[in-house]
């Protein structure tokens, strides 16, 4: 059977083709709306039924004939109108649920029933006799405006969480079938990039001294409440849109393979959706739609990560993998664009803890065995030291938006100074020795200011990247428009601040600091009573404390009798001159004899016969009664010597030699009468 696009079908004798305003019915579909915050029970009732009739319509028009439903597709302007108004106002699975069960039950059978239509527009063949031609297929939806690029990325958005794998064959089928569409994305990709620009320029006032992400915002001159919503909203859906239509669209991401992109998107996450969370943090908004904010930035920051990933790892890594004979152009490809955004730390820090590089070496020594080492623990060096930053940015703000919060839930804290602390939590900064880094680089570049350096350290954090960044002239948009001769303001100087205190920036300065802990502060003598009605517990202390005064008084009395003695005893540093004018020594007795008190006797070892020497009749007489004489017996000499060798030796001097033998353990020497039986018992003697 012929296809629909050449098909005539006979009807009332008439043939009519397939595909023809002709069988298009009287049916007029309602556009898709939503009901707001509150509505009233008339309100949302009116809702039901209309989207009752709508949902009809939808389950009407699916149980049409093909040819039937393409020409209403393509003929009929009120079903256009209605798939628009679902893909425009259908919420996103990042917005949250509707809270009202009634509604949220009927709006999603329209979700069903909407992507059933779509699934069945994505189709060229329904059957064996109900097809399009392929070709004839592509041109349908290209030239009739059925689909476009826009319309993808809103389909994505919203049937990506529950219909990934089936919409992924969806978009596959169009693209298929009509490569136009890839054109269409190479220029989408252009208005994208044109966007971020215009968002970037939006929030970065050129006028300003200083860059606007380096300092608190003013509420008064900073972008207006509403503007502050709608760019969050804005800001968020962009992201989400673009990632999730990469996502299912693979060969997409080699349009967005533009140096000028990857360079915008770092930018946008580094200006705009940072700038934005300052600004968030400053303004005057509900609390609620401030954390509703903050989510929609937060989770747009992760997605404009997963964004710059996703189109660098399809465009290189995965090209390198299937192109063999371009493999090391990629790889380089991969290096440089890594390289170019290490001063970027916020954003390539929160990247490198998303996608660790650790694992590109592993994938790049995978599929080629030439790697660059060097260039490899350049990139990993650099990652690293923007991830070392990023958590300490990242640290810091959370330390003071939490110390804020605890003084909030204290009262101590005025809700002004508490959103300006917020804003200056949110923007802290990570600042190393920046007096000699300044200096050195002054000395490469003497025509710059100082302000203008000061800058350009507090947002690279090095000397080096700074260096880098000026020789190559690759500085962020907010510096690169600064004036290069900016000099440091200098602070008018007044008593507080030139005056000079050990106790200066403690807890009670008063001058530095605006919050004083009210409680440690008391005016007159603090009253000491016990608040307590225990009967017991007073009566243990009073007998505690009679008992620590029958102990003072015990030790008073025993400390008074140890100082007494303590002060005889004490040293008398004065010199004590009582005898002074003796004669010390003039009288004493010059001999050893006297000055011993005992007559002097010669050892027998030194040949001395070891008896008391007889002294004269006097001195006995004298001293003997003082000094009673000892008598000192000669020991028994053992002649173990004998005669000369060859003459013999008598009975007595071989009795000897065996006794010193058998007795030779009396001297150092040990053991040896064990020995002397050793040799004896083996005949050695």
């Amino acid at each position: 059977m012929d296809p629909l696009d050449k098909r005539k079908i006979i009807n009332d004798g008439q043939a009519v083709p397939a595909i023809d305003s002709y069988w298009v019915k009287d049916i007029s579909f309602l556009p898709f709306s939503l009901l707001g915050p509150s509505n009233t029970k008339e309100q949302i009732d009116d809702w039901l039924n209309a989207t009752d009739l709508l949902l009809d319509d939808l389950q009407l028009l699916l149980h049409e004939p093909c040819h039937v439903f393409w020409s209403h597709l393509i003929f009929d302007e009120s079903l256009r109108t209605s798939l628009d108004s679902f893909l425009k106002l259908m919420p996103r699975h990042f917005d949250g649920e509707v809270t009202e069960t009634v509604i949220h039950k009927q709006v999603q059978k329209l979700y069903q029933a909407y992507f059933k239509v779509f699934i069945r527009m994505t189709t060229c063949k329904e059957s064996s006799s109900d097809y399009i031609t392929p070709e004839v297929f592509g041109i349908i939806l290209y030239e009739n405006y059925i689909l476009d690029i826009p319309k993808l990325m809103d389909m994505c958005i919203i049937f990506s969480p529950s219909n990934g794998s089936l919409l992924r064959k969806m978009i596959d089928n169009v693209f298929k079938h009509q490569p136009k569409y890839l054109d269409d994305v190479l220029a989408a990709a252009l208005s994208i990039i044109n966007m971020f620009e215009k968002l970037i320029e939006k929030l970065t006032d050129n006028k300003l001294t200083v860059p606007r992400g380096l300092i608190a915002p003013n509420p008064e001159t900073s972008t207006a409440q509403a503007d502050i919503v709608d760019l969050c909203l804005y800001s968020s859906d962009i992201c989400h849109s673009v990632n999730a239509f990469l996502q299912h669209c693979p060969p997409a991401c080699l349009a967005f393979h533009n140096p000028s992109f990857y360079k915008v998107l770092s930018n946008y996450y580094e200006d705009v959706l940072h700038c934005l969370l300052i600004q968030l943090e400053s303004s005057h908004i509900c609390e609620s739609d401030q954390l509703k904010m903050y989510d929609r930035l937060s989770t747009a920051q992760e997605e404009c990560v997963s964004l710059f990933r996703q189109v660098l790892f399809a465009a290189t890594l995965e090209q390198a993998n299937t192109h063999s004979e371009k493999c090391d152009l990629l790889i380089q490809e991969f290096y440089d664009i890594l390289t170019e955004h290490l001063g970027e730390y916020r954003f390539i820090g929160h990247y490198s803890l998303k996608y660790p590089f650790t694992e590109d070496i592993e994938y790049i020594n995978s599929i080629n065995s030439k790697s660059d080492q060097t260039r490899q623990q350049f990139i990993l060096d650099g990652l690293s030291l923007a991830i070392e930053v990023f958590l300490e940015q990242q640290n810091a703000a959370d330390k003071d938006t939490t110390q804020n919060e605890i003084a909030s839930a204290n009262g101590s804290v005025d809700p002004s100074e508490t959103l300006e602390d917020t804003a200056s939590a949110a923007e802290a900064m990570v600042k190393p020795s920046i007096p000699s880094q300044l200096q050195s680089i002054l000395d490469m570049f003497p025509d710059y200011g100082e302000g203008f350096i000061q800058m350009c350290l507090d947002h690279y954090k090095s000397a080096d990247h700074v260096i880098n960044a000026l020789l190559e002239n690759s500085l962020p948009p907010f510096l690169s428009t600064l004036d290069r001769t900016l000099a440091i303001p200098l602070q008018d100087e007044t008593l507080l601040t030139s005056r000079k205190n050990v106790f200066d920036n403690d807890e009670f300065d008063v001058f530095r600091s605006g919050r004083i802990d009210q409680s440690k502060i008391h005016k007159g003598k603090r009253a000491n009573v016990l608040k307590t009605e225990d009967g017991a517990f007073k009566d243990k202390i009073k007998e505690l404390v009679i008992n620590c005064e029958e102990l003072s008084m015990a030790d008073n009395s025993a400390t008074n009798g140890a100082y007494l003695v303590a002060e005889a005893d004490m040293y008398d540093d004065e010199y004590d001159d009582t005898y002074d004018a003796n004669e010390v020594g003039a009288d004493d007795a010059d001999e050893a004899q006297e000055l011993m008190g005992r007559k002097l006797v010669v050892p027998v070892a030194l040949g001395g016969s070891g008896l008391v020497e007889q002294a004269d009749d006097n001195e006995n007489d004298s001293k003997g009664a003082a000094y009673p004489t000892k008598t000192v017996t000669e020991k028994p000499k053992y002649d173990v010597k004998g005669r000369a060798k060859g003459q013999g030796q008598t009975a007595e001097v071989i009795k000897n030699r065996n006794f010193k033998t058998a007795h030779k353990a009396r001297g150092a020497n040990h053991n040896r009468k064990a020995g002397a039986r050793s040799k004896m018992s083996k005949g050695m003697f």
